[in-house]
């Protein structure tokens, strides 16, 4: 419930607004200048002023209207009220357009929020930091062996996320989710390059099978190849969290 105080002060934040509006526009400027100036010009300046009003008239109305006739009603200040008038109530319909385009685009921004709430929701369900493929990604030393299905949500992300219904509206969110898709994608192929199988238990080794159990004792392209894989795998797990706190950041979740 407002208060008589605050009731009081939504009253006049509105009529101030509205029934004293400020001149965002120069039509506004320019018809108010006028008025005032046929109030307070001399007769002279005045009689230069109803040319132009005429002639102006004349050009955008079609009708035609001589001087006489403006000059026979002798009511300079009525012309210059009505002038004034004319200002205040265009620059109020002004004003108001105006604040119905910034309203439908606040609802288009929340509605385009939403969506993106709902791909990041998705995004989760798919790819969390609490998944086999980021602990692999976080955690793992590629000199040693790990489970082919470590990578499953990696696969998946790389599969279905490169489509446009998985776009985001937000363009900041959308470039670092390429950028995430990017460094995964490039894990992927140098992983299914360097790793083979191993055994029948679905467990997978980028170190040869003519190495394994050699205690370490590695030619330098193994050496080389398992610190690439570390590397890009880092590099995936930290443009992950990256692309997670952006999301959360953005979207106020």
């Amino acid at each position: 419930m407002f208060t008589t105080k605050e009731a009081k002060q939504l009253i006049t934040k509105i009529g101030r607004r509205w029934l004293f509006p400020d001149f965002t526009n120069r039509i506004t400027w320019l018809i108010a200048t006028a008025g005032v100036a046929v109030i307070l010009a001399p007769g002279p300046l005045k009689y230069i002023l109803y040319n132009w009003l005429v002639e102006t008239i004349n050009i955008n109305s079609g009708e035609k209207f001589t001087l006489a006739e403006v000059m026979s009603d002798s009511a300079g200040y009525g012309i210059g009220l009505v002038l004034i008038a004319l200002a205040l109530a265009h620059n109020i319909a002004y004003r108001f357009i105006k604040y119905r385009e910034a309203s439908g685009k606040e609802v288009l921004s929340e509605q385009k929020r939403k969506s993106d709430l709902g791909l990041f929701g998705e995004f989760i369900n798919s790819f969390s930091s609490k998944s086999d493929s980021l602990n692999l990604l976080r955690d793992h030393d590629f000199s040693n062996s790990f489970n082919n299905s470590s990578t499953d949500q990696i696969d998946s992300f790389i599969n279905y996320w490169d489509v446009a219904e998985k776009t985001f509206h937000d363009v900041e969110i959308e470039g670092k989710k390429k950028e995430l898709y990017d460094a995964c994608a490039k894990f992927s192929r140098q992983l299914s390059e360097d790793a083979g199988s191993i055994g029948t238990g679905g467990r997978m080794s980028a170190v040869p099978d003519n190495y394994l159990g050699d205690d370490w004792n590695w030619p330098e392209f193994v050496i080389n190849r398992i610190k690439k894989l570390n590397g890009l795998a880092s590099d995936c797990y930290k443009t992950h969290q990256e692309f997670v706190t952006l999301c959360k950041t953005r979207l106020g979740c």
